[in-house]
């Protein structure tokens, strides 16, 4: 079983190499069939680009944990923000099993000393 940094980087590595192939497309096109209210999440609030009103365009540079307070809507992901996502998150990831791999190294050198 592949574990879920494995599988991030499946995701990251198909969105980077599918880049121009419709991705956004089938986004905008499902957005424009679907009758109900819904949110997008976007790099900008192009409301011409997504065919919706401006307070459904969130927007990923001003998203934070109060964005989708008082929502109930459906949310849809555009592909560039879910790669930015996924390369952040990887980016944290390794950042801290660097720092887990730095303090074990000193657990291991403080352990040799005290012996």
């Amino acid at each position: 079983m592949k574990t879920i940094v494995e599988k991030m980087l499946a995701l990251r590595t198909y969105y980077e190499f599918t880049r121009q192939v419709g991705h956004t497309n089938l986004l905008k096109e499902g957005l424009h069939n679907f009758a109900k209210k819904k949110l997008v999440l976007a790099f900008d609030k192009d409301e011409t680009f997504w065919s919706l009103k401006r307070k459904h365009i969130l927007t990923w540079h001003s998203f934070n944990q109060n964005t989708l307070a008082g929502h109930d809507e459906p949310l849809a992901i555009d592909n560039g923000v879910m790669y930015t996502m996924l390369n952040e998150a990887l980016t944290y990831i390794a950042k801290l099993e660097d720092e887990v791999d730095e303090s074990r190294y000193k657990l291991h050198t403080i352990k040799r000393t005290v012996e």
